[in-house]
């Protein structure tokens, strides 16, 4: 079976290209054969000569050229190009390639239907129909909560956007959603090709012990550490966080890392702190880190903070990375990361955006005993048969082949999958 997996973001700064390697991974490991698309030239983090993994660029055919006269208008328009004119242009290129080599299926990992729908239409009338799976990330939606307080106004109108067309995209593909909470709330119609795959954790191959993480961090080896990770937004609460801290002595030391500036926040917000006890027990990072910077200050911690703000439908990365880790997390009480932590028992819940039941559980953060850790440690280890890699892998495979054999037509008309040819010819015995 031959995937494209369409990464319409891959040059985006954040998650985007590291989520396009492991998924990708993860389906070549399910037996599927894999070639990644995105803008950027080049895609760090696929092993040398991986034989059903590779990386190609819309970018790989252009003259030095057209090179910097495109990077000049990517500068020019800046997130409209990037948001608008670069999502656009891989779809375009993806429903193509895909025609002329024979992909069976197109999977598309960021979805945003308002600017979807009307491509697909249009690559369809030029007979580019490649099945499609879309996976629908929530954040690019609008909701009438507090996680979009704050957002500039062109964001506003593409989540406005993207909310009103959403329901028809199981008209025309089949859509993976993270949690039933959004495939509730987004779609009304074909709600049969709308599917449930909860996203799988990592576990890193060499994990460090918590002594030898704090060493290299140059971190306390005594006291209890809080890891607050990721970008700076709104959306994600860290300043939820900072005044539960002003209500209470330092008990713990918090890490606090991730982008700060830009569109996100300005600062963090931690200038309060100056000239208190806190002063000395918290640790700023203000930028991207490296892949082993993120394994060091995951494992270096005791638990993750998801101080998130009320509208946040989906699993969080953060808890995710805590699983895989096995650290407890101290989390809001909201839709799909209020059940993990709870049905998985993996750590402390508190009412979302209620500063003192988050202060309440910081408290009680401090003073657990090791056994509490240990046993959430052991709680983190048993999720490796649902959520492992390879199961989530095998889902996949099985909604791709269910989605293939309800399109497939008769060899009269042409239209077999790599699958189909391979079985042919081990039946021809050639």
């Amino acid at each position: 079976m031959k995937i494209l997996f369409c990464s319409p973001l891959l040059a985006y700064e954040g998650h985007f290209a590291r989520q396009a390697v492991v998924k990708s991974l993860t389906f070549a490991d399910a037996g599927m054969d894999v070639t990644i698309l995105g803008f950027p030239e080049t895609l760090e983090g696929i092993p040398d000569n991986h034989p059903r993994v590779r990386y190609i660029s819309i970018q790989r055919d252009w003259t030095p050229r057209k090179k910097a006269r495109i990077q000049a208008w990517r500068e020019k328009c800046g997130l409209v190009w990037l948001f608008i004119v670069e999502i656009w242009w891989v779809h375009w290129f993806a429903f193509r390639y895909a025609k002329q080599r024979g992909i069976d299926l197109i999977f598309i990992s960021d979805v945003e239907p308002w600017l979807l729908i009307p491509e697909r239409l249009l690559a369809i009338l030029f007979g580019r129909g490649t099945p499609i799976v879309g996976c629908i990330p929530t954040v690019y939606y609008r909701f009438k909560t507090t996680v979009w307080r704050n957002i500039r106004l062109t964001t506003h109108i593409r989540g406005l956007l993207n909310l009103c067309t959403a329901h028809l995209l199981p008209l025309g593909m089949d859509l993976v959603c993270e949690g039933e909470p959004a495939r509730k709330y987004l779609f009304r119609y074909r709600m049969d090709r709308v599917h449930v795959i909860h996203d799988f954790f990592q576990r890193p191959d060499k994990i460090l012990s918590k002594k030898e993480a704090r060493h290299c961090l140059k971190l306390s080896g005594e006291r209890r550490i809080l890891l607050l990770f990721g970008l700076a937004t709104h959306s994600k609460g860290s300043d939820l966080l900072f005044q539960a801290m002003e209500g209470m002595r330092p008990l713990f030391d918090v890490c606090v890392v991730g982008k700060v500036g830009g569109q996100n926040q300005p600062d963090w917000g931690c200038d309060r702190f100056h000239g208190t006890e806190w002063e000395q027990h918290l640790h700023l990072v203000s930028r991207f880190v490296t892949e082993e910077e993120r394994c060091l200050y995951f494992s270096a911690c005791d638990a993750v903070i998801v101080p998130y703000r009320y509208g946040f439908m989906m699993i969080s990365g953060m808890v995710l990375d805590a699983i895989a880790f096995g650290k407890a997390v101290i989390a809001c009480d909201q839709f799909e990361i209020g059940r993990y932590t709870r049905e998985y028992r993996l750590g402390l819940l508190f009412k979302t955006e209620d500063v003192a039941d988050l202060r309440r559980a910081l408290e009680e953060f401090s003073v657990k005993p090791d056994a509490w850790f240990i046993e959430i440690e052991r709680h983190c280890r048993a999720m490796d048969d649902e959520f492992s890699m390879p199961n989530v892998g095998r889902r996949y495979r099985q909604l791709f082949a269910s989605v293939l054999e309800r399109g497939r037509r008769t060899p009269e008309d042409g239209r077999q999958t790599t699958d189909d040819r391979q079985r042919r010819m081990t039946d021809d015995g050639l």
